[in-house]
């Protein structure tokens, strides 16, 4: 089985921080930590999930977001966003759309938004399912990570 590494500089602190001979930091991530530091790479461009999330919850009407990679025939592959929201007559995927593009630029906002009012999976403890969101996109891939 193979496992994903993903080393993130940070400061050293807590129980995965190193601190390199040349006194930079780097957090190795446990395989299961994965999916929180996941990058989308989309037609060669790195979109960070983070951001779009903080762009699209900054809109008055948004409870909370998650967003994650879908398979792209084009890109490889693409942001998709699930968003949960108060009222689904006080928000549009357009709207949200356009102010990732503002924010952002356009290659980073995201191909597909879907609004919800149920709230997203979460763990025993309160963390976003991601995981959970994502796999049935990836049905009838043999990979997870998509690409020309």
């Amino acid at each position: 089985m193979a496992v994903a590494l993903v080393v993130v500089k940070c400061r050293p602190s807590g129980p995965n921080a190193v601190v390199t001979g040349d006194g930079a930091s780097k957090a190795y991530v446990a395989p299961g930590k994965y999916d929180e530091f996941y990058n989308i790479v989309s037609g060669g461009f790195n979109i960070w999930p983070a951001e779009l999330e903080t762009v699209i919850a900054d809109h008055p009407g948004v409870v909370e977001v998650a967003v994650f990679a879908i398979p792209h025939e084009r890109w490889g592959e693409t942001p998709m966003a699930v968003v949960c929201v108060e009222d689904l007559d006080a928000v549009t995927t357009d709207e949200l759309i356009e102010s990732c593009s503002q924010r952002l630029g356009s290659y980073k906002k995201p191909t597909r938004i879907e609004l919800t009012t149920e709230p997203l999976p979460k763990s025993v403890v309160g963390k976003l399912l991601r995981k959970q969101l994502r796999e049935p996109h990836w049905i009838g891939h043999d990979r997870r990570v998509s690409g020309a």
